[in-house]
């Protein structure tokens, strides 16, 4: 899960275990771990592969706990929408109703709509450069709202081990599967 690291008390057999899980993969699936992403999936409650929906309730309570994340969420939706590929009569919608898409967010229900495979980041509203998955949870969008990469690791486990592609590792990196390689990122 997210707190699986030693800040958090995990010993360090907890850190461990990532990459044997990550190698068993290709007995699991009968697919070879060649350092690619999970797919969408596996972020979904109730899917055969949805061995991440666990990662999301988590990574919430983390966030959450930062201080003044919540007042702060309307103003950070106000500077990234600007700068999104979203239309503009969606930008206006949101930007009318911030108060609505922040507490949205910070109720949970962006992270609800991921487990349920919708792949809201705003109420009715798909991320705007339309991705699912890893590449959804490490957009710089997310980044900004969240104000944290999921790449990184240290305080909490990082999607590395489930994203090694759009987390870009190589051979060596904390967290990254065994095998990839500057050709497999």
């Amino acid at each position: 899960g997210f707190f699986t690291v030693p800040a958090w008390g995990c010993p360090a057999a907890c850190v461990a275990l990532a990459k044997p899980l990550r190698q068993s993969r290709p007995l699991r699936t009968g697919q070879p771990d060649n350092c690619t992403d999970v797919p969408a999936s596996a972020f979904e409650q109730g899917t055969e592969q949805g061995d991440l929906a666990w990662y999301l309730p988590g990574m919430q309570q983390w966030i959450y706990s930062v201080p003044a994340f919540i007042t702060t969420l309307e103003n950070t939706i106000q500077q990234i929408l600007p700068v999104t590929n979203y239309p503009d009569r969606i930008k206006q919608n949101l930007l009318a109703n911030i108060t609505e898409s922040a507490s949205w967010i910070s109720r949970g229900h962006m992270y609800a709509s991921t487990r349920d495979g919708r792949w809201e980041l705003f109420p009715g509203v798909k991320h705007p450069q339309g991705l699912t998955g890893c590449a959804f949870w490490v957009s710089w969008e997310i980044s900004v709202l969240l104000q944290v990469s999921l790449c990184d690791i240290g305080s909490f486990r990082s999607l590395r081990t489930a994203c090694p592609e759009t987390c870009q590792c190589l051979d060596g990196m904390d967290e990254c599967p065994y095998g990839c390689s500057s050709g497999d990122a």
